[in-house]
């Protein structure tokens, strides 16, 4: 009850149709695609009867007349100047590598984890500074660059950990918990 979207950018239906058929010139048939839109998550792998993603069931399609709204569109590409490429045909979309593999994710430019913040923040009338963000790879930056504690897990990516003013504990070693009670919890 009462709940509302405060921040939401997606990709347009025209760029994100443009995107995925310029990817499908490319890709061969063993490359993978998602797209995240509000209908929901669309894969094109049918790797089981009912492919599962974090997102739940997926939705298998080959992608060959889609043209949704999208979250974000995850493609798997040979390597950034495949993706830079790509990029050219959504001019409103930033493109991201994943650290760690052959994975790209395309959304709006202006779908980040800080704009996100910061309009949440201009909501509740709480200045960045008297925030705390924690993150391990490239999409997290903007983010703990705006807060007032930015901290990088001990797993982050070398580029996060240089801009955090603090290095948690990594995932397997309850990094979030430990910095939380050290850090923000009153003493």
């Amino acid at each position: 009850a009462g709940e509302r979207t405060l921040y939401e950018r997606l990709l347009p239906s025209d760029q994100t149709a443009a995107l995925i058929a310029a990817w499908r010139e490319t890709a061969g048939a063993a490359d993978e695609m998602s797209v995240q839109t509000p209908q929901g998550y669309y894969w094109n792998l049918l790797s089981t009867p009912e492919p599962q993603s974090p997102y739940g069931d997926a939705i298998y399609t080959d992608f060959k007349d889609f043209a949704q709204d999208a979250y974000k569109v995850t493609a798997q590409l040979k390597d950034e100047a495949a993706a830079l490429a790509l990029q050219q045909y959504a001019p409103l979309c930033s493109v991201l590598g994943f650290s760690g593999g052959n994975r790209y994710r395309f959304a709006h430019r202006d779908a980040t984890k800080e704009a996100a913040l910061k309009c949440l923040l201009t909501h509740l009338g709480i200045p960045p500074q008297q925030t705390a963000a924690i993150g391990d790879d490239m999409n997290d930056l903007g983010m703990i660059r705006l807060c007032g504690l930015g901290v990088a897990m001990g797993n982050a990516i070398q580029k996060l950990r240089l801009e955090a003013d603090v290095i948690a504990d990594d995932n397997d070693h309850d990094g979030v918990a430990k910095l939380i009670r050290q850090r923000i919890l009153p003493q």
